[in-house]
């Protein structure tokens, strides 16, 4: 008959072998990760086509001193493109959003003052989208 003797630090190595064991199996078992993960919504990046074809986009949220050059650049190649407009940028600049829109470039709202979306509230955002104050 063998008699075994536990020590302290013995026991202090097995308790922490069993804890990162179970840490381990908690965390890759999948109803454990699919219960804590939350739904993180992606932004658009590709689309499935069958054309060769590119979306070219810009965003206006200080400034307007090349606007007009980059209007008769794009004229002359014949290149539409999407400009994202910050709702300060429209009141600054309410010729370049007409010259932009004459010139048969999709205009789109890029939100009102230009915040970190991710930190705001969904009545702060909504604001921003339709053009309220923050």
């Amino acid at each position: 008959m063998k008699i075994f003797v536990l020590r302290r630090q013995m026991l202090t190595v097995a308790a922490c072998a069993v804890a990162a064991l179970g840490m381990f199996w908690l965390v890759s078992h999948p109803n454990a990760v699919g219960a804590a993960a939350t739904v993180r919504q992606l932004p658009i990046y590709c689309v499935q086509s069958e054309e060769k074809v590119v979306a070219l986009t810009f965003d206006a949220a200080w400034g307007n001193e090349d606007t007009q050059q980059l209007i008769d650049i794009l004229g002359q190649y014949n290149v539409p493109a999407t400009f994202f407009l910050v709702g300060d940028w429209v009141d600054n600049y309410p010729e370049s959003v007409k010259a932009l829109s004459d010139a048969g470039h999709s205009v789109q709202n890029h939100s009102n003052t230009h915040p970190y979306l991710t930190q705001c509230s969904a009545d702060t955002i909504m604001s921003e989208l339709n053009g309220g104050p923050p």
